[in-house]
């Protein structure tokens, strides 16, 4: 707690007018920025802003030999979705037939990768699949989409569905 009072006084600008200290007879250390009985001042060096490193020098540093480099362009952001099923959909389907459609925004090639229960089972070059003989139950669905050296650029957020599927078990009327 005391510590905090300290760096409090240090950011409020207190610190430029003195800061004092005082102890109680308890023992409690108490910081102010007025002067008073029993009070101690304290010198406190400057706070520096900048912290560097005098081994390393920064990539945008201008050099003895040239000027700044340019900073490097900002990375492009792609935001992939799946649009279809939605999350906790039910989907009756006596043959197991999952449709998936994703999106993504912004334009960017690359494989699609249908994930099923954590597993790649299906790769595509749009981000739209159609898979058959998924069991009955509850499944998470996600769609990654990633670059032909296998980078991932984009990711949907895990979707869950529910499969149901008539049992070969009872007979049919």
């Amino acid at each position: 707690m005391r510590a905090y009072i300290l760096l409090f006084c240090l950011f409020t600008g207190a610190a430029q007018a003195g800061v004092y200290k005082k102890v109680l007879p308890n023992g409690q250390i108490v910081f102010t920025d007025k002067p008073g009985e029993n009070t101690t001042e304290l010198v406190l060096s400057p706070l520096s802003a900048t912290i560097e490193s005098s081994t390393q020098k920064s990539a945008f540093q201008s050099s003895a030999k040239g000027p700044a480099s340019t900073p490097p362009p900002p990375s492009k952001v792609y935001r992939l979705s799946i649009n279809s099923p939605e999350n906790n959909a039910t989907i009756r389907n006596n043959s197991g037939e999952l449709k998936v459609s994703g999106y993504l925004q912004g334009n960017k090639s690359g494989k699609y990768e249908l994930i099923l229960d954590g597993e790649v089972i299906q790769v595509s070059n749009t981000p739209h699949f159609k898979v058959k003989d998924i069991s009955r139950g509850s499944h998470k669905i996600q769609i990654l989409l990633k670059d032909n050296t296998g980078k991932l650029i984009a990711s949907s957020h895990t979707k869950t569905i529910h499969m149901h599927r008539a049992s070969a078990l009872l007979p049919s009327n």
